[in-house]
């Protein structure tokens, strides 16, 4: 019997040095990894692997990270075709101001995309485009948040599924079937702004999920987002470019409230460092150093007194808002 544990032993003492060298191993390839995609990646030559004089159709680019994005890819030579609320329209003659490109504008309310005909005009807008899409970026959020849930209204409920769920999925459908028709010698690309509802573990293991309470609607038309993303780009992989963006907080112009959030970024500087990913990276990206230092602090800390507090912050500004928005 004393021989058969100390043999015993002896295996467990192997399999518990193979396991912390293993997990060594590991850390060090994921600090590399991050080390290179924030500090030594560069942009790609846009036009070479896209096409030259090509279209990038945004959703949601009335303001924040939408806005940007049109800014930037209309700084690159590339057309724009903004989709969005009526606010669009100055976000288009500004981009005619400061660059040389062609634009096109839908103006729509993303949270009826339920209906069957609602994706009729986009699909007219593009079969009568003057040349080819070949990137699309799914910004549009319904940013939603309720204390309590109990309490929420019934149609802030459905329009925050309808923005987060149904919109992506079509404008991705639409713009595939375009992508279908490319020279194959240039590469597609679908660019998805979802959340950072899951981030990779320090140890191997299990993947870390991150929830804040209060946007619990908000949150999970994210998370249909981040795995609908990541099951496209799977599937379409050899040609088209899938980038699944997941942000911590960002600062725009209507979330202002964000600037004290542990780990908050700037919407410029953050779609900026975006741009050094497309082409370079696919699947899910923080874009963001901090943000990828709070996804490796979550398997050390207990996360839930820090998203309860800034779940709170958000119900109150939005609700303010909310009601401020129907007494007016």
């Amino acid at each position: 019997m004393l021989i058969y544990d100390h043999y015993f032993m002896k295996m467990l003492k192997i399999l518990v040095l193979i396991f912390i060298i293993a997990e060594i191993f590991y850390f060090i390839k994921y600090v590399w990894s991050n080390i290179q995609k924030y500090v030594f990646t560069n942009e790609i030559n846009f036009e070479e692997r896209y096409g030259k004089n090509t279209w990038v159709m945004i959703t949601g680019c009335s303001s924040g990270q939408g806005k940007r994005f049109a800014y930037e890819f209309a700084k690159r030579n590339f057309n724009i075709i903004l989709v969005g609320n009526k606010k669009i329209l100055h976000v288009e003659n500004d981009i005619k101001k400061r660059y040389n490109v062609k634009t096109q504008t839908c103006i729509t309310n993303f949270c009826k995309a339920y209906k069957t005909s609602y994706f009729d005009k986009i699909d007219k807008l593009l079969n009568n485009l003057d040349g080819e899409m070949s990137i699309l970026v799914n910004n549009v959020g319904h940013r939603t948040a309720w204390h309590s849930y109990h309490t929420m209204p019934k149609q802030t409920i459905i329009d925050t599924i309808v923005c987060g769920t149904v919109v992506q999925s079509l404008f991705t459908h639409i713009a595939i079937n375009h992508f279908e028709k490319r020279d194959k010698k240039y590469k597609s690309c679908i660019i998805n702004v979802t959340s950072m509802c899951l981030t990779p573990p320090l140890w191997v293991g299990v993947m870390n999920h991150i929830s804040i309470p209060y946007l619990s609607v908000y949150e999970s038309a994210n998370a249909f987002g981040f795995f609908h993303s990541n099951s496209i780009q799977k599937e379409y992989e050899k040609y088209i470019d899938v980038l699944n963006i997941t942000p911590a907080a960002v600062i725009t112009e209507n979330t202002p409230f964000l600037t004290d959030t542990i780990g908050s970024v700037n919407c410029k500087h953050y779609v900026k460092n975006i741009f050094k990913l497309i082409g370079n990276y696919t699947g899910p990206q923080h874009a963001y150093w901090k943000h990828e230092l709070l996804g490796f602090l979550s398997n050390f800390i207990d996360a839930d007194k820090i998203l309860s507090s800034v779940g709170e912050m958000i119900s109150h500004n939005y609700m303010k808002t909310f009601i401020a928005g129907i007494e007016s």
